[in-house]
């Protein structure tokens, strides 16, 4: 599942790109950062596996003459599949070495002496679509509107919202989250507090003033909720998630 709503991320954040409706987007494997109009710099990040979408994506951005860096890591096929998409002559300006070190130097150099739009080893085939190409197709096709019942306007009616503040030894900031909380127009929320496996030592002096400050909120609408290990954000999300929203 994972792997499919991904794919799909990718290509919706493309298409809102192209239109103009995007400014940036980081997903985890890779990067993407749009100019005023459009798609401006593709930024592959440190692979693992390339997964098939990696090498469509980079062939898109070909194709529109978006720039790319893209990881070169010899020895590991993954990254010898991206960059052997890209014509030979232009791997030396788009390449950087696979490590945290080689793309902050690769970005340094293109903030210094721009970017280059590279072209693709192979030319594209012709009747060759883009993932942007068919998702506009996709977007040109809906109905003008879906068949359905009614719904109800959050006007008529005002239900409990979760939120969900997560942190890991980073408690500074709590108060001023939950002081902001209590100023919002919106009122039926509950505030849930998750400490992620903190295990600083003023961890437990700086949670108690946390549970002060939730206290004083209206009964049963406080919670801090304490993991002893490292979850992940789902995990801590799910724990929080008792209202009707989130």
């Amino acid at each position: 599942w994972g792997r499919h709503a991904t794919v799909q991320l990718q290509e919706e954040t493309a298409y809102k790109a192209a239109l103009g409706q995007l400014r940036a987007v980081f997903t985890g494997q890779p990067g993407w950062g749009s100019g005023q109009g459009g798609l401006h710099l593709v930024v592959l990040a440190l692979p693992g596996v390339a997964p098939a979408w990696a090498v469509h994506l980079m062939r898109d951005c070909m194709r529109a003459e978006v720039a790319l860096l893209v990881p070169e890591a010899k020895g590991t096929p993954s990254a010898a599949t991206l960059i052997g998409q890209v014509h030979t002559d232009d791997r030396d300006r788009i390449g950087y070495e696979a490590t945290q070190a080689g793309l902050a130097a690769k970005l340094e150099e293109v903030l210094v002496h721009g970017v280059m739009m590279p072209r693709p080893q192979e030319p594209p085939r012709p009747g060759d679509r883009t993932l942007v190409g068919r998702w506009m197709d996709v977007h040109r096709n809906l109905p003008p509107s879906w068949p359905g019942g009614s719904t109800s306007s959050l006007s008529e009616e005002k239900p409990l919202v979760s939120v969900c503040i997560v942190h890991h030894n980073r408690p500074e900031m709590l108060l001023q989250a939950i002081a902001s909380l209590q100023e919002q127009e919106y009122k039926p929320i509950e505030v849930v507090v998750y400490d992620n496996g903190s295990d600083g030592p003023r961890i437990p002096a700086e949670l108690a003033k946390v549970e002060l400050e939730l206290a004083k909120l209206a009964p049963n609408q406080g919670w801090l909720l304490r993991s002893p290990t490292i979850v992940t954000l789902g995990t801590a999300r799910n724990a929080a998630a008792k209202a009707r929203y989130l």
